[in-house]
């Protein structure tokens, strides 16, 4: 996992799928302590 700072709080990457359609497309989601979602980008 990587630890990166965004807007002064660290945040967390994980790789998982989109799971909005069928597809099951990879994406990377980052989230901060709190467990919110801070992004969400698609893996190329």
């Amino acid at each position: 996992m990587a630890l990166k700072k965004s807007a002064g709080l660290p945040t967390r990457e994980r790789r998982a799928l989109c799971g909005i359609c069928p597809a099951g497309c990879g994406v990377v989601v980052t989230y901060d302590d709190r467990v919110r979602i801070a992004n969400v980008q698609r893996i190329d």
